[in-house]
């Protein structure tokens, strides 16, 4: 049996044979009571319990009360009214029901909430009481209950979640994505001017002649000069 407090903590008893005390198992994970959509998957091998939450957080344990019990026939969602063989704290909480939203079950290959929602389903689904899906998820929760979340038509793929979760992530992925290609794009431009600063400035450098060079040469135009003049300055006489 799975019991969600209001608090949001989440508890586990199993009870395998009738002839021992139940095994009960607390789990401090996050508050599963914040009105977002959480995922909690478990499964047991023999004596061993796995527990996964949002597929983030895991634990096992292990069952002290027998494992004979290797075939589930049914899985009840709501109140459970009169167990046989219960304890008289699960008959307590059995009797409590669920008050809340559940976005999928999956109990092997069967969708059981999803199929009693679709008119006409299956035979093996039974619904006592009214279900509905909500518009809403937290409607008429009390004054300090978390803000809701929006839903969805139902899909068509088994086992799809009918809660359209807050698609806020996917947002934040977007605009992380944005601000990475734009800083890339203005490194590429920066290193692209840089490119080309560097290359204008050696093209520069190699057009200006060098200091040395002109003062040698400007010497060589001068003795050139002198050397001519005084060649037309000499007389001859024969």
């Amino acid at each position: 049996m799975l019991f969600f407090s209001s608090l949001g903590s989440l508890q586990i008893r199993y009870k395998l044979n009738r002839h021992r005390e139940p095994d009960v198992f607390n789990f401090g994970f996050k508050n599963l009571a914040d009105g977002q959509l959480h995922q909690v998957k478990i499964n047991r091998e023999a004596a061993v319990v796995f527990v996964e939450v949002n597929q983030n957080a895991r634990r096992q344990v292990i069952l002290s009360s027998g494992t004979e019990f290797n075939a589930v026939k049914s899985l009840t969602l709501g109140t459970i009214l009169g167990p046989p063989g219960a304890d008289r704290d699960t008959q307590r909480a059995g009797a409590l029901g669920f008050t809340g939203c559940l976005s999928a079950v999956r109990f092997g290959p069967a969708a059981p909430l999803k199929a009693a929602l679709r008119p006409g389903g299956p035979a093996r689904v039974t619904v006592r009481g009214h279900v509905a899906a909500a518009s809403r998820c937290a409607e008429g929760a009390g004054p300090g209950a978390p803000a809701p979340e929006a839903t969805r038509p139902l899909s068509g793929d088994e086992g799809t979640p009918l809660v359209n979760a807050n698609r806020s992530d996917s947002a934040v992925i977007g605009g992380v994505i944005a601000v990475v290609i734009f800083i890339l794009l203005c490194i590429t431009a920066i290193a692209v001017r840089i490119y080309q600063q560097r290359w204008l400035y050696e093209k520069n450098e190699s057009n200006i002649p060098k200091t040395g060079d002109n003062a040698e040469t400007a010497l060589k135009s001068e003795l050139n000069m002198q050397s001519t003049v005084s060649e037309s300055q000499k007389e001859y006489f024969f």
